[in-house]
């Protein structure tokens, strides 16, 4: 005699799931200007550098909180009175939000600007070794 197998509870598993995943897909924007980011460090910093050609320096808010480092801004649109035949840079408002892998002294950090790279140094946190604290040891009963 075979037995039937009922997926009922799997497939809705799998629905929610995939439902999830979809909706996930489709809140992630499509447009506007994404620039690259490298994160790198040093014995003694972390350094976090931007490619943005093309935008004005005074466009530029960096701020750091806790081991996040945000960077905003805006790459304007070329100017109008063209007639393009491509297009595949790309240019608006931006904000990138950079998990950085260690704690930093955020206001010791450092950003320039020069030939469309913007460079952040950001000294980490120092963490003292620890210091031994020695513990009398007493006799008889406690």
């Amino acid at each position: 005699m075979k037995r039937r197998v009922s997926f009922g509870v799997e497939l809705v598993h799998f629905r929610r799931q995939l439902r999830e995943v979809l909706e996930q897909v489709a809140a992630v924007p499509t447009g506007g200007f994404y620039p690259l980011v490298d994160v790198a460090a040093t014995d003694h910093e972390i350094v976090v550098r931007v490619d943005l050609p093309g935008a004005e320096p005074s466009s530029l808010r960096v701020e750091v909180a806790g081991k996040e480092l945000k960077i905003s801004g805006e790459k304007p649109a070329p100017a109008p009175g063209r007639r393009y035949f491509q297009v595949e840079r790309s240019y608006g408002p931006f904000l990138l939000e950079v998990a950085l892998p260690e704690k930093v002294q955020g206001q010791k950090g450092r950003a320039s600007f020069k030939s469309g790279v913007l460079e952040v140094r950001l000294p980490k946190e120092q963490e003292l070794p620890p210091q031994p604290i020695p513990i009398p040891v007493q006799t008889g009963e406690p």
